[in-house]
């Protein structure tokens, strides 16, 4: 008799299948008992299972068929959906139902979809009391998880006609060039506030960290960790998407807490789930690939401030950064430090970067201003590769050369050098200042005699003493930058 016939007449059958589920798992079922599982022929089988009395059953049965779906042929495939979907539609209690989907997720559902479609639509207009929750919410997850595989929705930005309120964030030492890119800004405590509709201008704007958009709420209406759900669904979130999103409805968006330590961050899987059911599904909570990030600031008097931004927006600034290593400058970076230095750089000025890495900052310094020759020169290999097609798909020509700076030799001399010096903090002091003292050596030897040199350093004792010393440069400004770096703008003298 097959160990699946003997299951048939199993007093303990639960805990057997949960144990042929840990065997599977393990890779210790004999192939004679998997083979006798995965037979269509012991549909009859399964059959009588699915109809046993005690739901824990019913749910592990689900569950296994899951976790066979791998090994059951392919033409045998419809046959183990079919079997499921008949007893997921049948079955009554909740717990278990979620298993049911979870078992059919491991299968090509494209005959039922309808059928789940219909189901999820009934789970979302539900009102759900306590007991019903938690099942409820679990298989209605599953359901998403499916049907998100067929209902990929193409999202792009629909360029609305209206005005929008919104908060640039930025650090401190860009809100002014930020603020001076659009008329009527103001700059706040975290960035800068706007209200506009020039989105090819704000999206391609490259020193703000995120857009937020106000979420406007109806007068008098107070925001807490327990009327969130309902709050949101109620405002005019959905309307503000429906112009600024093509595809329309179901919303999926993630939650994220602003100014909190972990520890007292609300629980956003129950906020979430809140948002889902007061909204009707019109609004789903996933942890990834999501067109939303809800963020909530707490007030001091604990009720809750709303924004919203679309990621995909923000990101299309830094497309062109298809490749980049552990090391490389962050796009933001290097926009921000170009910005801070824009007012020493020329129009169509020759320019090289001597540790370029992946090309990010060569690519922002030309974006902000063009630049007539651009070289960038790295030791690493792979950061060269990368800086090519970083720039190529950036819509630019630079020279990459996989070469040392200090064995560098070049036909005509440059008007700028800007970089970031790579981290010398392994390197002994002297070490340290023997690199320094190269590199202006160098540096004298390829630039013309008014060259300005752009340079981001942790180094700044050491820069200066230099400079000190120097007959042939001087240290026109250093410029607050980041915590323990700083730029310093130098000409030749």
């Amino acid at each position: 008799m097959s160990r699946l016939k003997e299951l048939c007449k199993d007093k303990n059958v639960r805990q057997s299948l949960s144990k042929i589920r840990e065997e599977l798992s393990a890779g210790t079922l004999e192939k004679e008992v998997l083979a006798d599982f995965t037979d269509v022929d012991a549909i009859s089988d399964y059959e009588t299972l699915f109809q046993n009395e005690d739901p824990k059953v019913r749910k592990n049965l689900a569950l296994l068929l899951g976790d066979l779906a791998t090994y059951i042929e392919e033409k045998d495939g419809y046959t183990f959906v079919d079997l499921l979907m008949k007893y997921y539609q049948s079955e009554e209690t909740l717990f278990v139902k979620e298993s049911y989907v979870k078992g059919l997720s491991s299968y090509d559902v494209t005959d039922y979809i309808e059928v789940l479609r219909d189901r999820l639509a009934v789970l979302q207009s539900k009102d759900l009391d306590e007991s019903e929750k938690k099942h409820v919410r679990g298989e209605r997850k599953q359901l998403e998880k499916i049907l998100s595989g067929f209902e990929v929705v193409e999202r792009s930005f629909a360029f609305p006609e209206q005005e929008f309120e919104l908060l640039l964030t930025a650090d401190e030492l860009v809100r002014e060039d930020l603020s001076g890119d659009f008329h009527g800004s103001r700059i706040s405590s975290s960035g800068v506030r706007i209200r506009s509709k020039e989105w090819k201008k704000i999206y391609s704007n490259p020193l703000y960290k995120e857009v937020l958009y106000l979420l406007p709420m109806k007068r008098g209406t107070v925001m807490t960790k327990e009327n969130v759900g309902a709050v949101i669904a109620e405002s005019k979130m959905k309307v503000m998407l429906d112009q600024l999103l093509v595809g329309g409805a179901p919303y999926r968006f993630r939650i994220q807490w602003k100014g909190l330590p972990e520890e007292h961050k609300p629980a956003s899987k129950e906020i979430g789930f809140a948002i889902e059911e007061a909204s009707k599904g019109v609004f789903q909570n996933v942890p990834s690939d999501y067109d939303v990030e809800l963020q909530f600031q707490i007030r001091k008097d604990g009720t809750l401030a709303p924004f919203f931004r679309l990621p995909m927006m923000e990101m299309q600034r830094f497309a062109y950064r298809k490749e980049a290593l552990s090391t490389s400058t962050a796009p933001l970076t290097a926009a921000s430090m170009v910005a801070l230095s824009k007012k020493y750089m020329k129009k169509d000025a020759q320019i090289i970067d001597p540790f370029c890495g992946v090309g990010t900052l060569l690519i922002e310094r030309h974006r902000a201003l063009h630049a007539r020759e651009i070289y960038g020169l790295d030791t690493f290999g792979d950061a060269i590769r990368a800086a090519r097609v970083n720039t190529e798909a950036a819509g630019m020509h630079a020279n990459y050369i996989n070469r040392d700076y200090f064995d560098f030799k070049h036909d005509y001399l440059f008007d700028e050098v800007i970089t970031e010096f790579p981290d010398l903090y392994s390197k002994e002091p002297k070490e340290r200042e023997d690199f320094y003292q190269a590199f202006f050596r160098k540096t004298k030897e390829i630039t013309t005699d008014s060259a300005v040199l752009i340079l981001l350093s942790n180094e700044e004792k050491l820069l200066k003493k230099l400079m000190r010393l120097s007959s042939d440069y001087t240290l026109e400004q250093t410029i607050a930058f980041r915590k323990r770096s700083k730029i310093f703008i130098i000409r030749r003298k």
